[in-house]
């Protein structure tokens, strides 16, 4: 793998086997949160969007560098599924948070609060500006 989709690593989804697992060990009370990358899943995001809503997923997450595919891939996961909340897995900073929470219902967020990228300790100042972003976003 190169290029934009290199960081995505290869999973094997069992959406049903999870279902009877979280039964199982009673944690169906538990909110899970479904990735929805085509390589997951072998299918188109909008798909996988709207099957993981109906099996229960408390949220999608999604994320690729290339912002433009961010904010496209969020409208149509909304359009495809639009009682889904959208949870952006990574590639937020502090240069384009505002834009994407904007549009998504949360994120997941690390390596821009690090002083040397991934890897490295969060810095204070780092986490208080990004949440400044959020409180803006929010407001």
């Amino acid at each position: 793998m190169d290029g934009e989709d290199a960081w995505i690593a290869w999973v094997r989804a069992q959406p049903l086997e999870n279902i009877e697992y979280r039964r199982k060990i009673d944690a169906e009370r538990i909110d899970l949160i479904a990735g929805i990358h085509p390589r997951h899943l072998a299918k188109p995001e909008e798909a996988n969007a709207r099957v993981a809503h109906r099996m229960g997923a408390a949220a999608v997450a999604l994320g690729f560098p290339c912002e433009e595919r961010v904010i496209e891939t969020i409208a149509s996961v909304r359009k495809a599924a639009p009682d889904a909340r959208i949870v952006l897995s990574g590639f937020t900073n502090h240069e384009n948070a505002g834009r994407l929470l904007a549009l998504a219902d949360g994120a997941f967020v690390g390596a821009c609060f690090e002083r040397c990228g991934r890897g490295g300790a969060n810095e204070k100042d780092r986490v208080e500006a990004y949440m400044e972003i959020v409180r803006r976003v929010e407001s």
